[in-house]
């Protein structure tokens, strides 16, 4: 499974609205609402793309989700607000979800989670959260584990998504950010995702931190 950073085409964007479709029934206004934010032209990584990936992670795993539902609703949400000089992305994301959600009848317990899994972006630490919080945090990250190439292709869609931030300064921040990753006893916290992509994630890591340095 790869992600790359080239507009989506669209087939693809159609296939997504089908799959909104059928997640949160005739919600047009809502679609656009999230159409319109995963295609803003400063996002490189965090678009559309990087949403049809999670959603094919989600249904491969499906089977291993209790609820499912909500673990789709997460993953359209999470990135909603994605403003790069702001650090309140998550804490906004989850508002926004919050009250598309109420505004779609969806039931409390189920965007109480998703607030949550949300949220738990922000540290990608899954603390007391479920096992599907668990799930959903892995499908974020397992752009990580990716084959070195599209590594390569995120972190130079990344960089792009902060090329506001002088060049020293980047690596200083990213550096901080890839050891931080490193230092994790694992990064994935189901069995699965950490068998099929823990060793990948940290020599994709490293490379990149080796060649900052």
């Amino acid at each position: 499974m790869t992600v790359t950073t080239s507009q989506i085409s669209a087939a693809e964007q159609a296939a997504l609205q089908t799959a909104w479709q059928e997640l949160a029934g005739d919600a047009s206004v809502a679609w656009e609402t999230l159409r319109a934010a995963y295609s803003e032209p400063s996002r490189h990584y965090h678009n559309l793309r990087h949403i049809h990936a999670l959603l094919a992670w989600a249904a491969e795993y499906r089977a291993q989700l209790q609820d499912y539902t909500a673990v789709r609703f997460a993953i359209w949400y999470h990135d909603a607000v994605y403003v790069t000089k702001k650090n309140d992305n998550e804490e906004r994301s989850a508002a926004l979800a919050a009250r598309e959600l109420n505004r779609l009848n969806v039931a409390t317990v189920t965007s109480a989670a998703v607030e949550a899994m949300i949220l738990a972006t922000k540290t990608h630490q899954a603390g007391e959260l479920g096992d599907d919080a668990r799930w959903f945090l892995d499908f974020d990250l397992a752009i990580l584990g990716s084959a070195p190439e599209t590594y390569r292709t995120y972190c130079a869609a990344i960089r792009r998504e902060y090329q506001w931030v002088p060049g020293l300064l980047f690596r200083r921040k990213r550096r901080q950010v890839l050891e931080s990753f490193l230092q994790r006893k694992r990064l994935f916290f189901t069995d699965e995702m950490q068998a099929r992509l823990e060793a990948q994630a940290r020599r994709n890591l490293q490379d990149e931190l080796t060649q900052l340095n």
